[in-house]
């Protein structure tokens, strides 16, 4: 986050591979983040359009034989370089999943963050910041009570907290509105 590029078992890319006509097609299938391809993207040097967003497909600054998957700004990341050997088990990553789900140092433990790619753009849900980016435009709006949170949050990401109590809801809210103002007042709003 932040950092030059680097390969670091952080995020791990799906590739698949094609038979077509006697010719191996490799494809980049990404799960993962709110704001990734919507569609898989061929594993070839290009620039590749879905929506309003557009990526970059490119041969790895850091690694080699490996590749690069760019993002377009303003996207929350630049790109992500992986390297080209597969992986065999999940024991690689597990250190850092349980470190960015469970560690009190981890950039994410204290943030509410919610993403949701549709073929015409995205969705994202940062504390009380609702962002839709879509083909023409981009609109951040400003969620600053609990019905309208939890309409959002459930109409929008299909997430309707069916898990949670209504205590449980009400201090997730509380907890998500007390890190929003205090996020305004370190901006200085």
């Amino acid at each position: 986050m932040g950092e030059e590029p680097r390969i670091d078992s952080f995020h791990l890319g799906l590739t698949v591979s094609l038979d077509k006509e006697q010719e191996e097609e490799r494809w980049i299938v990404d799960v993962g983040l709110g704001d990734m391809p919507y569609e898989p993207l061929p594993l070839q040097a290009g620039a590749y359009e879905q929506g309003p967003f557009t990526y970059g497909v490119k041969e790895s600054g850091v690694v080699k034989n490996g590749w690069r998957l760019e993002h377009d700004l303003p996207a929350p990341f630049i790109g992500v370089d992986f390297a080209p050997e597969a992986v065999l088990n999940m024991e690689e990553f597990e250190p850092k999943h349980d470190y960015y789900s469970r560690s009190a140092n981890s950039p994410w433990m204290d943030l509410f963050l919610i993403q949701h790619r549709h073929a015409l753009g995205s969705n994202e849900l940062r504390g009380c910041i609702w962002s839709k980016r879509g083909p023409r435009s981009n609109e951040k709006v400003e969620i600053r009570n609990k019905s309208k949170w939890l309409e959002v949050l459930g109409d929008i990401f299909g997430e309707h907290l069916v898990n949670y109590s209504n205590q449980e809801r009400d201090d997730l809210w509380k907890k998500v509105l007390k890190n929003h103002e205090e996020w305004k007042k370190s901006k200085g709003n």
